[in-house]
């Protein structure tokens, strides 16, 4: 679950990360805009073929990190979210080592 906000200057590094994710389970990214002015949602349509699993939230009538977190979550599909921030750059095994670290379902 991404949330971001005007987040055009870090969001590709982050995106291209999570495209870049070896992990052998299927996984969705959930990007919660919480009403970005920027380029933020033009940047994040750029990765629709390489985020197959792609959901993109409106999450623009109320402000505020926490806000776009609990929509991004009321529309996720799985029963595992991991969170990560626009200006972060998760490392290739990232997901998979979250899943490894949480018991199975």
């Amino acid at each position: 679950m991404l949330a971001c906000r005007n987040a055009e200057a870090h969001l590709g590094g982050q995106l291209e990360a999570l495209a870049a994710q070896e992990c052998d389970l299927p996984w969705e990214l959930v990007v919660s805009d919480n009403g970005s002015t920027d380029r933020s949602l033009a940047i994040v349509r750029e990765y629709r073929d390489r985020l197959p699993r792609l959901v993109v939230v409106d999450s623009s009538a109320r402000r505020g990190p926490a806000a776009a977190r609990n929509d991004g979550v009321r529309a996720a599909g799985g029963s595992l979210i991991v969170f990560c921030d626009t200006d972060d750059v998760v490392g290739p095994g990232w997901l998979a080592g979250v899943r490894h670290r949480v018991p199975a379902p």
